[in-house]
């Protein structure tokens, strides 16, 4: 259901009615709160006020920027509007973690006007241009430095921002800006002067100037260009400049003219078609400049080679939002992953009460939710961010009964959008799967043999929680009798082998349970069918190239130890290979993708509910090709092609020039000023990992400057990812601030600026770091 459209005055008249303030009731644990909600279209922001915790602002708010959804009641996907009217309720989903606000309004008609005033002010913030988006940069600052409110700050109110931003500067610096800025001298009730929005855009401004683009757009011109005392450059410069410095071929005189009336701020300057610095800031650090090349922010690779050839963003374990034996399983953590270009999701499935199917951690105290629901969200928003197919792996541990319900639901919700593969026809493409939805699962259920207990014993005998990214203790992995669909029995496997090792006995060879046939309609409803893996040989010998075998992280580290590269990439020429994280994470840490992606592994299955450095690498290696979340491998790493790897190095030199605006660290102690240090990693083939940083600066997260280059060996750019992170150095350990990822393939050359992302994956929209990158083949 959607709420109907109005006009343009009786949508402004909607909008001042919910800046007056609207009583409603906030749904939480079953319980309502009321509260009085007020939109604040000068601030950008949600804010309510009634609330009673103790130690929380008076007036909690959240930034419009923030939010990703607005959801009907209806169409919620929460549990928290049951036994309500959900044609009164409705939904806000905020931040990269999906929280959810859930509020109840008074009558249909208010909540309509809710959804649709929010929805509005929300597209118009998201459109804004460039130029809009420093201003609200500047906004922001000025808002937060308003202490009081009342539209003024004051040379103290300042001072406080300035340590706010990581600025160490002595106060005669910012009496002398402040006095600059302060045109119109008025003071407020106090007899201190202060400066009005206007004068503190011309304070900022003052403030922010940063000497290494000033240097740079000096550099520019060989005979620098002047009017009424502003520098300048024409559009012949600025085409000179992307040409020869930006490394940029097909840009011309007209494309620069373009930018400069987008991105100039002074209206004469932009009528004239010139440049001022201001305007060349913004145009250096707008997407077209970005490190990021925009031509890989679409879908540019040939999406009509076979499924097999190609690298597909995946999750494991998909429903839990936190770790693997206890957390809670939700729909909402399904919309999350297919919003971030997730496409291949994994449900388990298992019987529920009255014949109702659920997913959960089976033998676990993670919670349960229907299949039915998690198949709605799915359909609903499996192409929001994609059209390519996505892929439900399905882990299946139903009785025949509750099996049919199974293959009833997914035919009745799917409908349409459900592909049923010919075993006949030869494997599709993406281009040939485009909205459809498949299910990939085996002809076979194995039993599964409850472990809860057994997880207990594991902990308690010592079994170490593995970290982020390390790599588990070597142990066998002769699994022939477990099934590549049942990871709750391999991690019982590993268990016992884990105990086997550290006893130095060898293990038995276990009986393989007895397996129970799919339910027919089940069956036929399989989109790509598993296939036990036994060995490279067999799969190379007997694979087919729209099947999938899952092997989990051990006996892939086991295959990558004991095979050289290419007799593994001879099997992910063979057959779809899907690697999913070993049992002993349970607390849903992620192994390294990168080792599995370097020998073709199509599937790389992670925990998307932890933000860890793998799943940062996965995100960053998934931007490319418009995000659509399927990568065409290498040419040596396709079906049917040759497997010697062509030879390509390059030689990477980056200078870290200087950064802007660092956030503190939430561990940092107020008032502390920064000392940020840049860390760059190479990612990708073994020759290739390295890692180099920069040195301290001390007490500087304002606009530090480093002015550093370092120099790296390529030897495999087409699997290679760079990941920087800049972090707050401490004797006892550095504090994280923000980090990017990017496959060197993606790289724009020259100075290239770019916005950093914090721990949950948001991006710090204040925060950036320029650098300067040069490519070269290596002779």
């Amino acid at each position: 259901m959607a709420t109907p459209e109005k006009s343009k005055e009786s949508l402004e008249a909607d909008l001042k009615e919910l800046e007056k303030g609207i009583v409603m009731n906030k749904v939480k644990h079953g319980n309502q709160y009321e509260r009085i909600y007020v939109l604040d279209r000068d601030k950008m922001v949600l804010r309510y006020e009634g609330s009673t915790k103790v130690f929380r602002k008076k007036t909690p708010e959240i930034a419009l920027h923030n939010i990703i959804e607005i959801r009907l009641g209806e169409n919620s996907h929460t549990k928290r509007f049951r036994n309500l009217n959900k044609e009164q309720c409705f939904s806000i989903v905020v931040g990269a973690r999906h929280n959810l606000v859930t509020l109840m309004s008074p009558n249909e008609n208010l909540r309509d006007m809710w959804v649709r005033g929010l929805r509005h002010v929300i597209a118009s913030e998201k459109s804004a241009q460039q130029e809009r988006e420093y201003d609200r940069w500047i906004r922001d600052a000025f808002l937060s430095a308003d202490k009081n409110s009342d539209g003024e700050v004051d040379f103290d109110e300042l001072v406080k921002l300035l340590k706010s931003l990581n600025a160490r500067m002595k106060k005669k610096y910012i009496l002398q800006i402040f006095n600059e800025a302060n045109t119109n001298k008025t003071a407020n009730r106090y007899g201190k002067q202060t400066l009005d929005s206007e004068e503190f855009v011309k304070f900022y401004h003052l403030l922010t100037r940063r000497s290494e683009l000033e240097e740079l757009f000096k550099s520019i011109c060989e005979e620098p260009r002047y009017v009424r005392g502003k520098s300048y450059l024409s559009s012949g410069d600025l085409l000179k400049f992307l040409k020869q410095q930006q490394k940029e071929k097909t840009v011309t005189e007209d494309m620069c003219k373009e930018w400069i009336k987008k991105f100039e701020p002074d209206p004469c300057f932009k009528q004239q078609i010139r440049l001022s610095l201001l305007g060349f800031q913004l145009f250096l650090a707008s997407p077209e400049q970005s490190i990021f090349n925009p031509a890989c922010l679409q879908v540019y690779q040939d999406m009509k080679q076979p499924m097999i050839n190609y690298f597909i963003n995946s999750s494991h374990n998909t429903y839990l939002l936190e770790d693997q034996l206890h957390g809670p399983s939700s729909v909402e953590a399904y919309i999350r992953a297919l919003q971030k270009g997730c496409r291949c999701v994994e449900l388990d499935c298992w019987d529920g009460n009255d014949d109702e199917p659920v997913i959960y951690h089976g033998h676990t105290l993670t919670s349960k939710i229907q299949l039915d629901k998690v198949l709605i969200a799915i359909k609903e928003y499996s192409f929001k961010t994609s059209p390519y197919p996505v892929i439900l792996s399905i882990e299946n541990h139903c009785s025949l009964t509750q099996q049919k319900v199974m293959a009833h639901q997914i035919k009745t919700i799917l409908g349409n959008n459900l592909y049923i593969h010919d075993d006949n026809a030869p494997c599709p493409s993406p281009h040939d799967l485009m909205n459809k939805i498949l299910l990939k699962m085996s002809d076979e259920v194995l039993p599964s043999i409850p472990y809860r207990k057994r997880i207990k014993d594991l902990i308690r005998n010592g079994i170490p929680t593995i970290g982020q990214g390390k790599k588990l203790p070597p142990l066998s992995t002769d699994n022939d009798g477990v099934s590549d669909e049942d990871e709750a029995e391999e991690m019982e496997e590993e268990k016992k082998k884990a105990e086997a090792s550290r006893e130095g006995i060898e293990m038995p060879k276990e009986k393989i349970p007895k397996k129970v046939k799919l339910e027919k309609s089940l069956s036929e409803l399989i989109g790509i069918r598993s296939q036990r893996f036994t060995s490279i040989e067999h799969a190379v010998d007997n694979g087919d190239p729209f099947k999938m075998t899952s092997i989990g992280e051990m006996k892939m580290c086991n295959l990558l130890e004991e095979n050289i590269v290419e007799d593994n990439r001879k099997l992910t020429k063979a057959i779809m290979v899907r690697t999913y994280p070993a049992g002993l994470r349970t607390d849903s840490s992620n192994y390294t993708p990168v080792m599995m992606w370097n020998v073709g592994c199509q599937v790389v299955a992670l925990n998307y509910q932890t933000e860890d450095t793998p799943m940062q690498l996965l995100l960053g290696k998934f931007l490319d090709n418009g995000g659509c979340g399927y990568l065409l491998k290498p040419s040596y790493l396709l079906s049917g092609k040759p497997e010697v790897e062509p030879s390509q190095p390059k030689l990477l030199a980056i200078k870290v020039i200087s950064a802007y605006q660092l956030p503190k660290p939430s561990e940092s102690f107020k008032g502390e000023v920064i000392d940020p240090i840049v860390k760059i990693e190479i990612h990708g083939m073994d020759e290739d990992k390295a890692e180099k940083k920069t040195r301290v600066i001390r007490n500087n997260g304002f606009n530090p400057r480093w002015d550093e280059d370092f120099e790296f060996r390529i030897d495999h750019p087409d699997l290679c990812i760079l990941r920087f992170t800049v972090k707050d150095y401490d004797l006892g350990g550095d504090d994280f601030i923000g980090y990017f990822t990017i496959p060197f393939n993606c790289m724009q050359e020259g100075y290239r600026q770019f916005n950093l992302n914090n721990k949950k994956n948001e991006v710090i929209y204040k925060s950036m770091l320029l650098l300067h990158i040069d490519i070269k083949p290596v002779s």
